[in-house]
């Protein structure tokens, strides 16, 4: 099994600082990339910061990039670059992902760097283009704040065609691998509206990828719906013609990753995590049926103590190694995102900047100086990177009441683990 991790970069669109900055990586760079080959990775996921890179159109500074990419290679540490990580975008872009200069503006991006960094194999060339259109153009979490079908199927579309046009860019270059992230989820329903709400969400979670892979035609199921929000005959047979390269395709998993829903009061209603989970493995498998391509758990963590991130860490890689050997599964690997704690998420999804640190790293962060700290999680990991661990070695220890509500649906598949107390300490903190 091959380990990966990565550092959180999302831009915090309302407050214009990204979570980097507030984890102050740009002024700990050395450190941080050090911390990485003491952890034993060759393998990581960094961010080129587009709104950082290019401030004016056409005019871009790499100078941080640079000594980053600089730290990177001088360490032998592989990079899955990053260029767009969910809404970091630069403020010219008027109107995001919809913004008409959007596709050209963010393909002359990724070339430059490209070809400054001509060493560079693997790029996720759009991160999480599902969710991250969604949460743009649908839901109005993230900038710039549209509640429309139209909208996020315009949004969608215009990803997806930056994805293919990259792909077929940089697939000129050798050695270049497309690394496509993109979330890993399942949805069940709980009476007849949901059954049938359930239906549509697990047609739209592939949405994007079919896109890129030209599978989206009259025999798709949200064909008519997409033709009803802006999808063109014309822009569906472009996709069958310049279809995406994907190499690896990393599936992000977490405890909300598995929904359920039924008709409430004033809609549909969700339970998230979902009370009977199907679990990674089998999610996971949906995708290999579908697509056929090498797969990896391409992120994952959980919110809470070290302890409890152990036991999450123990259950996810339990599943990856049981995918691993599934008849015709290829498993590239396994990810614990992000290296160290993120900031932000909380209470908002990161539209403002909010420095409390929050707790789903493998390193923790002190809160004053942002320091990066050890803990029993990041020994596991540790282990696990060289080779000394599989998932039956990592201790389970027992969650706390509130853990447990989370987790009371993935019961089952802690059969048979020994379970331990954490450390008086870690209750007391």
């Amino acid at each position: 099994m091959r380990y990966l991790s990565g550092l959180e970069s999302i831009l915090c669109y309302d407050d214009g600082i990204d979570v980097a900055e507030l984890t102050r990586h740009p002024e700990r760079l050395e450190e941080d990339v050090s911390l990485v080959r003491a952890t034993g990775l060759d393998w990581f996921r960094y961010p080129w910061r587009w709104h950082e890179i290019e401030r004016q159109p056409g005019r871009y500074d790499w100078s941080s990039t640079d000594l980053a990419m600089q730290a990177l290679r001088a360490r032998g540490i592989a990079p899955v670059v990053d260029p767009c990580h969910h809404i970091s975008i630069p403020a010219f872009l008027k109107g995001g992902f919809a913004d008409p200069s959007f596709v050209d503006r963010y393909v002359d991006f990724v070339a430059a760097g490209a070809e400054r960094y001509d060493w560079v194999t693997q790029y996720t060339l759009f991160n999480e283009p599902y969710p991250t259109t969604l949460f743009c153009g649908k839901t109005g979490f993230w900038f710039p704040y549209r509640t429309s079908d139209r909208d996020f199927v315009a949004m969608a579309l215009n990803a997806a065609t930056a994805i293919c046009r990259l792909s077929a860019l940089l697939s000129q270059r050798p050695g270049f691998q497309s690394v496509h992230f993109e979330t890993c989820e399942h949805h069940q329903g709980l009476d007849e509206d949901g059954r049938a709400w359930a239906r549509r969400e697990n047609s739209m979670r592939f949405l994007v990828t079919d896109l890129i892979l030209g599978r989206v035609n009259q025999d798709h199921p949200l064909y008519s719906w997409l033709v009803d929000n802006g999808l063109t005959g014309d822009r569906m047979r472009w996709f069958w013609r310049e279809p995406a390269q994907i190499d690896i395709l990393g599936l992000n998993y977490y405890a909300h990753s598995e929904m359920q829903w039924r008709r409430g009061a004033s809609g549909m209603e969700s339970t998230r995590p979902s009370a009977s989970p199907r679990g990674f493995r089998a999610v996971a498998r949906d995708y290999v049926e579908r697509y056929g391509r090498r797969v990896m758990l391409g992120e994952t963590n959980i919110r809470g103590t070290p302890y409890e991130r152990i036991t999450w860490l123990k259950y996810t890689l339990q599943e990856c190694e049981a995918l691993c050997v599934d008849p015709g599964t290829a498993c590239a690997g396994y990810c614990w995102f992000p290296l160290w704690d993120s900031c932000a998420w909380a209470r908002d999804l990161c539209r403002t900047a909010k420095t409390e640190p929050d707790p789903v790293g493998i390193y923790l962060l002190e809160p004053r100086t942002m320091r990066r700290l050890p803990s029993a999680l990041s020994d596991c990991f540790r282990r696990l990177v060289k080779g000394e661990w599989t998932s039956r070695d990592i201790p389970a220890y027992r969650p706390t009441r509130e853990m447990q509500s989370v987790l009371r649906g993935y019961e089952p598949f802690f059969a048979g683990w020994r379970w331990s107390d954490p450390p008086t300490e870690a209750l007391a903190a």
